[in-house]
C-alpha cells in the first residue's frame, strides 16, 4: 500500500549478492570452503531463496561469474517476488474485509446469523448479544 519493499525481499537481496560474492572467490578461501562444505546441525535456506527467484542451483556459480547478469536478474525476481507477495496481501485484506473466506469451516451465530471462521471467533462474537 505505501510502496515500501518488505524485509523479506531485502533479506534475499543481501543473501543473494553474498552468494554472488562467496562464489566468485578462490576454492582456498576459508568463505568459499565453509559456503560449500555441509552442516552439521541445521539447514542453510538457499534453495528456497533460489526457487523464489527462478534461478536454477546448477547455473548459480555461472551467474554469480558475471556480476551485473546476476544483479539484473536478482533485482527483477526480487521484484516478481515483492509483486506476489503484495498481491497475496491484498487478496487476503479482501477476504477480510468482504468477510468472505477460503476455507471450508464456517460458524454461524444463531442470533445475528454472522459467519465466523473459526469456533474461538464465534464465541467472541455471541459475547457482543450479551446484555450490559
Amino acid at each position: 500500500m505505501c510502496n515500501i519493499t518488505g524485509i523479506e525481499a531485502f533479506l534475499i537481496t543481501a543473501q543473494l549478492r553474498w552468494t554472488g560474492h562467496v562464489l566468485r572467490m578462490g576454492d582456498n578461501r576459508l568463505p568459499m570452503a565453509i559456503f560449500c562444505s555441509e552442516l552439521e546441525e541445521g539447514t542453510r535456506k538457499l534453495r528456497a531463496i533460489l526457487k523464489h527467484c527462478d534461478i536454477a542451483p546448477l547455473e548459480l556459480e555461472d551467474l554469480a561469474l558475471d556480476r551485473s547478469v546476476l544483479r539484473s536478474h536478482c533485482q527483477t525476481s526480487v521484484q516478481q517476488f515483492e509483486a506476489g507477495r503484495v498481491r497475496t496481501l491484498k487478496t487476503k485484506r479482501e477476504q477480510r474485509k468482504t468477510g468472505t473466506y477460503l476455507n471450508a469451516a464456517s460458524f454461524p451465530c444463531d442470533v445475528c446469523g454472522r459467519s465466523c471462521a473459526s469456533r474461538i471467533g464465534l464465541y467472541a462474537h455471541r459475547r457482543t448479544h450479551l446484555p450490559n
